[in-house]
């Protein structure tokens, strides 16, 4: 469920909530920038929450997503489902930024196998980690 309400001055705030005890996701848009909520991306990624809106930046769309996992659930299921999204996004053909809270330990990608399978996958579909 996407709750649609205004909480800051000229900002639009979506929100989707965890069916968990903690969770779900949230953006704020600027009320002078028109959006689209993206329901043909897969939502059902495991143990998490997300929500991908289409916006114009600089008069180009562009495909948002925000993604909220779980700690403690399966790495290697999240990373599948990434997988798909990943796969819809790139069909589209868009330029697409994905935001969130992961709860994986990148730094650990020698040491953990499912870790460097995740950063593997956004690498097979030539996207750039902006934040190490």
């Amino acid at each position: 469920m996407v709750c649609h309400f205004q909480t800051l001055t000229d900002y639009n705030f979506l929100h989707s909530n965890s069916e968990k005890k903690s969770g779900g996701v949230g953006i704020y848009i600027d009320s002078s920038i028109s959006y689209q909520l993206q329901t043909d991306i897969p939502n059902a990624v495991n143990d998490s929450e997300n929500l991908w809106i289409e916006i114009n930046l600089h008069k180009k769309p562009c495909i948002i997503g925000v993604i909220y996992r779980h700690p403690g659930y399966d790495i290697s299921a999240f990373t599948e489902n990434i997988c798909e999204i990943l796969h819809n996004l790139s069909d589209k053909k868009l330029p697409f930024i994905i935001c969130g809270d992961i709860k994986i330990n990148l730094m650990q990608q020698t040491a953990i196998p499912q870790a460097r399978n995740y950063v593997n996958a956004y690498k097979s579909y030539n996207c750039l980690q902006l934040i190490t």
